[in-house]
């Protein structure tokens, strides 16, 4: 999960490292304005509201998203020549779809 999690924040932040670099390349003669601009408070508010906003999300994703942890997965197969996508089926159904034997 953490490995997901991980990837998925590291792909919403690439676009943003990409421009951080882009900009610092492109301004590298304009010190004294890079630093106004990055020093000013809007700047520091979005950011931190930025921060703030993703980690949120984060978290709401972690709580709202997913299936119980008594789920078990059951994988793609083929029936009857057509392929079933994987899914995952809860236990507790299964203990009362499950026919008794004699």
């Amino acid at each position: 999960m953490i490995r997901i999690l991980l990837l998925r924040l590291f792909l919403f932040l690439l676009p943003f490292l990409i421009y951080a670099i882009w900009f610092t390349m492109t301004r590298r003669g304009n010190a004294g304005e890079r630093e106004q601009i990055f020093n000013s408070l809007r700047s520091r508010w979005l950011a931190g509201a930025g921060i703030g906003l993703v980690f949120i999300s984060v978290i709401i994703a972690a709580f709202f998203t997913g299936h119980s942890p008594d789920a078990a997965y059951v994988p793609p197969r083929v029936v009857d020549g057509e392929i079933v996508p994987g899914y995952f089926e809860d236990e507790e159904n299964d203990a009362d779809e499950e026919e008794p034997q004699p």
